[in-house]
């Protein structure tokens, strides 16, 4: 053991030291001083050494994460076109069931008249009707006219949805429109017009 001139004590690494001098029996018990802890690693030799742990691939982690937002986005869109597409179907279906009742309401009306059952024409026109326009009148508009047979046309749909149809008569063919509408669930027709 030696001591500095500025005051402490070092252990000299050759041995046994004398008696004012600690091991043999002195601080730490019988063998001297407690032995090193785990040794530290030294520091990593100077530039382009490897550092002691690896750093995470971060130009990697970028491109997974643009891969797998770009896969989200079109799972998105495909979603979005496939909710607007199952939008778009219902509302034609929609349409296209409005047009079949319009359609089955004029051959009802139709098919009253030729039987000459004016009440059961009756049942296919609205209550409320545009003004200037009875019922009784849009019943003698068909009846008055002796027609053999019919034929509709493809309804469209306006305001309410038109449908053409075409009577066979005596004297030839006569073209009327018939507007159908509805009065809550019911189908109706609201207007007959020369076609």
């Amino acid at each position: 053991m030696s001591f500095h001139p500025a005051g402490g004590a070092t252990v000299d690494p050759g041995g046994p030291v004398g008696p004012g001098g600690f091991p043999p029996g002195g601080p730490g018990g019988p063998g001297g001083f407690p032995p090193a802890g785990p040794s530290v690693p030294p520091p990593p030799p100077g530039p382009g050494a490897a550092p002691p742990f690896a750093a995470p691939p971060t130009e990697r982690d970028k491109k997974r994460t643009w891969i797998g937002l770009g896969i989200g986005g079109v799972v998105l869109a495909l979603c979005c076109a496939g909710g607007v597409g199952g939008v778009g179907v219902v509302v034609l279906s929609g349409i296209e069931q409005s047009k079949r009742q319009a359609k089955a309401t004029v051959e009802g009306y139709l098919d009253a008249i030729g039987d000459e059952n004016g009440r059961g024409a009756r049942s296919f026109i609205c209550d409320s009707l545009p003004r200037g326009v009875s019922a009784a009148e849009l019943v003698s508009r068909v009846s008055n006219t002796e027609f053999t047979s019919y034929a509709l046309g493809e309804a469209e749909l306006t305001s309410t949805i038109d449908v053409p149809a075409v009577l066979s008569t005596p004297g030839g063919q006569v073209r009327q429109l018939y507007l159908v509408g509805n009065e809550g669930a019911t189908t109706c027709i609201v207007d007959i017009l020369p076609g």
